[in-house]
């Protein structure tokens, strides 16, 4: 009865410190992190914290789930190695000896990154997505917790913080712009689908020209920059059901199928456009009409139309919506935005103690 008991409590002992741990996944997670950071390669760390000018003004790294640290350079003791993964296919092909590559989305375990800071410009940066590939531990008994800030500022928010942390001993900045456009507000055009054929390409070169010379008279002065409508795909390379040679054109969704127009190229263009507020405001009066008819021939469009290479029937092709209807291409409306502020990324960190 004795043994039964003491066998119990040494089980709820175990059981206990399994769930302190996280669990038992969690558990061999963590000893496969320490597997993988015990067998990286060593390097120095001082060469990895230079700066243009000496010392750095601040070092702070993100140890993971961790969280952000501020390290304290003049603790550091001379010759300190970190684990540190070797060159990877990405540093081969670019050829440098590090690319920081910086996790996206929030399903993923937070990576590792170190960040070398001068005159409120990140100088250096290593970053891995994997917690594996970098072992910052040997860093911990020289830093200290720190919050990392972020925050999106308007031309007057960004003066205002800079001031601020000037005179606070409790925050310090890490990114803050460089240069800060007296052009405060900015308004995005979407326009219609542009085509051209490929033998005339040059058209649209005109065409953003004529766009950008006349955005500029019309307002004063402006910014003027010419991107593609996000999540556009808008011309392929497709291969017959027959087999037959490869086409080259702008895909096109024709009912459940996808395809391409041969002879035509198209270009879904958004121009985005920086001014001041009584600038901005004169983009309502401005007609886009005639500056975008050349890269808008309906005719030409029906004609190719013709000439439509379609998908194989049993090849659903990509998500449907992807590419541009008959319809959406003949829709002539155009929209701008109303002005928003034109605003500049910052970061910064609070030490323990501040706000």
């Amino acid at each position: 009865m004795r043994l039964a008991v003491i066998g119990a409590i040494c089980v709820a002992l175990i059981v206990a410190i399994v769930a302190l741990a996280g669990g038992p996944r969690q558990s061999v997670t963590a000893l496969r992190d320490a597997r993988a950071l015990a067998n990286l390669p060593q390097v120095e760390l001082g060469p990895m914290l230079s700066a243009d000018e000496g010392t750095p003004d601040l070092v702070v790294f993100q140890d993971g789930a961790d969280g952000w640290f501020e390290l304290d350079m003049a603790a550091l003791p001379e010759g300190l190695r970190i684990g540190f993964y070797g060159t990877r296919l990405i540093d081969a092909f670019t050829g440098n000896a590090h690319v920081p590559l910086y996790c996206t989305g929030t399903t993923q375990r937070p990576g590792k990154i170190i960040w070398v800071v001068q005159d409120a410009q990140i100088v250096a940066d290593y970053a891995f997505c994997s917690p594996r590939r970098m072992d910052l531990g040997p860093l911990r008994p020289f830093a200290v917790s720190v919050e990392l800030v972020r925050e999106d500022l308007t031309r007057d928010e960004v003066e205002d913080l800079e001031l601020a942390l000037a005179d606070d001993p409790h925050r310090a900045p890490v990114v803050l712009p460089q240069d800060i456009s007296d052009l405060t507000h900015r308004r995005i055009v979407t326009l219609p689908h542009l085509w051209v054929a490929p033998q005339s390409r040059g058209r649209l070169y005109d065409v953003e020209q004529a766009l950008q010379d006349a955005i500029e008279t019309h307002l004063g002065e402006a910014e003027v920059s010419f991107t593609r409508r996000p999540q556009s795909n808008p011309n392929l390379v497709l291969t017959p059901e027959d087999g037959g040679p490869q086409v080259n054109g702008m895909a096109i969704q024709v009912g459940a199928r996808s395809g391409v127009v041969p002879g035509i190229w198209a270009e879904p263009m958004v121009i985005r456009v920086a001014c001041r507020p009584e600038a901005c405001a004169r983009l309502d009066s401005l007609d886009f009409t005639p500056l975008i008819a050349p890269a808008r021939d309906i005719e030409a469009l029906h004609a190719a139309m013709a000439e439509i290479v379609l998908r194989a029937a049993d090849d659903p092709g990509p998500t449907p919506g992807l590419y541009p209807t008959i319809e959406a291409l003949e829709d002539d409306r155009l929209e701008i935005s109303d002005p928003q502020p034109v605003t500049y990324q910052t970061r910064y960190i609070v030490r323990q103690g501040g706000d």
